[in-house]
């Protein structure tokens, strides 16, 4: 579901054989923190709390151009989280996997420089897009989403055109779940008939996925340095939900949309209002010789996402869609952190939120950095997001100065 993964893959697939591209990918790392979102058997509450493991993975299947990606996450229980009158709020461990051929993409080519671009002040650096999967559990119940994915516009190269970044690429994106789905049978002569999700045509539940992702080529650990301190560049975009009672006074819209279980939904019906954010030049610290991390990120541009479009995605701006109460929550997130070997794992928080951040060094001698933040209101209590929810994913990468 990522593009830069997609644009490894597919320059494997042009130039090298597919023993060399499946050397490649299988160097390739993949590291994810998620949160869900859902409602109770009974549709009458929500349920809402972070994951216990998230995994995305691409791999080869046939040969190099026939890729399949895995979606799957850590099972558990509404009941557990939230209390028992939110039974059925629950996550499945079944793993979903689609080969991209029983994807339907919009826009139709989601190379990185041809995804929906950015208004405003982040025009030509982000873009998004969106995959619509549907399929089968291992109990034959339907699985429908439409995944939308925020990252980084990446030039002919797969450099990053903001982060500047080779070795590795990030996303946020949502799961929205729908109900069922319009399939189209195809045929293909290289791999014959199968069938892909052409329409979402009932989404009747406000279920939905966000996550956080990390795409590249760690370093080695006898190359991660020992001794000395550097400073990153960093980059980072987020995904956050902020409150059924606007609990951080937003006032952008009811953090629910209307209509669902209509036949034919539109990309804004039945889902929860998400707003996207992004933030440039944030400086992070590693001292080598001490294992530490340490830094502060504030998110700068804020965006609402509303149709599959060029036209799809505004920007939020001062005294304007609540820019001025959401913008002070997202404001001097700092965070420390321990390094064990390529990777590093701490704590984050300001005076509105609290959480997590895990990440890793790519490139040689740790070139590059990304991590993944995950975010959780102070009021929150016991998952009940209805009372007090607000919860936010957030990926950053960046260039060792």
């Amino acid at each position: 579901m990522n593009d830069v993964t997609d644009s490894i893959l597919n320059w494997a697939a042009g130039n090298a054989t597919f023993s060399e591209a499946t050397q490649m990918v299988n160097k390739f790392s993949y590291d994810s923190l998620a949160y869900h979102h859902r409602q109770n058997s009974a549709n009458n509450g929500i349920c809402a709390y972070p994951s216990v493991s998230s995994s995305f993975t691409t791999t080869i299947v046939n040969n190099p151009d026939d890729l399949q990606s895995s979606i799957s996450f850590g099972a558990q229980s509404g009941s557990v989280v939230c209390g028992l009158d939110r039974v059925g709020a629950d996550v499945s461990p079944f793993v979903m996997t689609l080969r991209h051929r029983s994807v339907e993409s919009f826009p139709e080519d989601t190379s990185p420089d041809q995804m929906y671009s950015f208004p405003g002040s982040q025009s030509g650096n982000l873009g998004f897009f969106a995959e619509q999967w549907g399929l089968e559990d291992a109990n034959s119940n339907e699985i429908a989403f439409l995944a939308t994915a925020v990252g980084e516009r990446r030039n002919s190269s797969s450099t990053g055109i903001w982060s500047g970044t080779n070795y590795v690429d990030m996303d946020v994106y949502e799961l929205n779940y729908g109900t069922s789905c319009l399939y189209t049978t195809t045929f293909d002569f290289e791999v014959g008939v199968y069938r892909f999700c052409n329409t979402i045509n009932n989404d009747s539940t406000y279920d939905s996925d966000l996550a956080g992702s990390l795409y590249g080529f760690k370093t080695f650990l006898a190359d991660v340095p020992t001794n000395g301190a550097s400073t990153y560049r960093t980059f980072a975009v987020g995904v956050g939900a902020y409150g059924v009672g606007d609990i951080l006074n937003l006032g952008i819209a009811p953090i629910y949309t209307p209509n669902c279980g209509g036949l034919s939904p539109s990309y804004s019906d039945c889902t929860l209002n998400y707003i996207y954010s992004a933030a440039g030049e944030q400086l992070i610290s590693v001292d080598f010789a001490a294992n530490t991390i340490t830094g502060t990120i504030s998110l700068q541009d804020h965006y609402v996402i509303s149709s599959l479009s060029n036209a799809g995605i505004n920007q939020m701006t001062p005294q304007n869609q609540g820019y001025d109460a959401y913008n002070a929550t997202v404001q001097n997130l700092s965070f420390t952190g321990t390094i064990s070997g390529n990777s590093f794992s701490g704590t984050i928080s300001n005076a509105h939120f609290s959480g997590t951040i895990i990440g890793s060094f790519y490139g040689p001698q740790a070139a590059e950095i990304g991590a993944i933040i995950r975010l959780d209101h102070l009021g929150f209590s016991g998952g009940d997001y209805e009372t007090s929810g607000a919860f936010s994913m957030i990926s950053l990468v960046g260039l060792k100065l």
